[in-house]
């Protein structure tokens, strides 16, 4: 399908005289590191007050979309993407994505991809009355989860279809070429990268925030009583809703899809479980930029 004619179609059905039919634009976008919390926020949000919410979690058309342009540099070597083209295609596929016929359903959040992170600024942009955030954590124990076999696809992208935010960044150290990167290497370059332009965009904004895992996610409690409220505008004061997305922060989320329970510890926090080459790589691209 033409994407631009089947949004058009799809605008034109729903603003015809009798459609139950809207389109929600998002209210907010999580971004994050990998492992590092956006998944507790949009797991909240979508418990906190479920039936006028939808939270859209790394939906791909979204993600290659906004990753046109450098897959069409890294794979067919076309360098002159439109963004304005790029900017339209991605109004439409957000009207396309918040489609729906419930009147109670008014509010949409999207979490992003980490490697979606590099657009940041398009998405805010494009939305600009948007809340957001940027959840990031030791560097050390994300580039570790990174790489653990079944999880290393952020990796292995940023080995083999470096952005130019990490690239610039490589060149900027003295790593000029970026292919001889090991993987691990690679991927801490996207980390920093990724950092910088997050801190970049709550600079200029206010309507983000970044957020610390261990020291703002790990209890849960200023999840419920500042992030929701404060960054996103959701109301966390009802006993209900402070149960329910007390619950949802109890369970353990990754790989058992948030059915297993949180016992408090992780493993990949023991610094005796970090490997050397993590230690090398963060130790070559962060330096001593360890924390924001």
């Amino acid at each position: 399908f033409d994407l631009s004619s089947l949004a058009a179609t799809a605008r034109d059905y729903d603003s015809q005289s009798g459609s139950t039919t809207h389109s929600m634009k998002p209210s907010g976008f999580m971004f994050g590191e990998g492992r590092s919390g956006s998944t507790v926020i949009s797991n909240a949000i979508t418990v906190a007050h479920p039936q006028s919410t939808r939270v859209v979690v790394e939906n791909p058309a979204i993600s290659y979309l906004l990753n046109a342009c450098n897959d069409l540099r890294i794979k067919h070597a076309i360098s002159d993407c439109n963004p304005l083209a790029q900017k339209l295609a991605l109004l439409d596929i957000m009207y396309l994505v918040g489609r729906t016929h419930d009147s109670f359903e008014v509010n949409m959040y999207i979490k992003l991809s980490p490697e979606d992170n590099e657009y940041m600024a398009v998405l805010l942009d494009s939305f600009p009355d948007a809340k957001w955030t940027f959840t990031y954590r030791n560097p050390d124990v994300v580039l570790s989860k990174n790489l653990q076999k079944y999880r290393d696809s952020i990796c292995r992208k940023a080995k083999v279809a470096p952005s130019n935010a990490a690239m610039e960044h490589a060149q900027m150290i003295g790593a000029d070429d970026f292919t001889a990167l090991t993987m691990a290497e690679a991927c801490s370059a996207h980390m920093v990268a990724m950092r910088n332009i997050a801190m970049k965009e709550s600079k200029s904004r206010s309507t983000g925030r970044l957020i610390d895992y261990d020291s703002e996610l790990k209890t849960g409690t200023l999840l419920i009583d500042e992030i929701l409220p404060n960054v996103f505008g959701i109301d966390t004061a009802d006993m209900m809703t402070r149960s329910r997305v007390s619950d949802q922060i109890g369970k353990k989320s990754g790989r058992t899809g948030g059915n297993g329970t949180w016992r408090g510890y992780d493993p990949d926090e023991d610094e005796s479980n970090i490997s050397m080459e993590v230690k090398h790589a963060n130790n070559k691209f962060f330096g001593n930029r360890r924390y924001l």
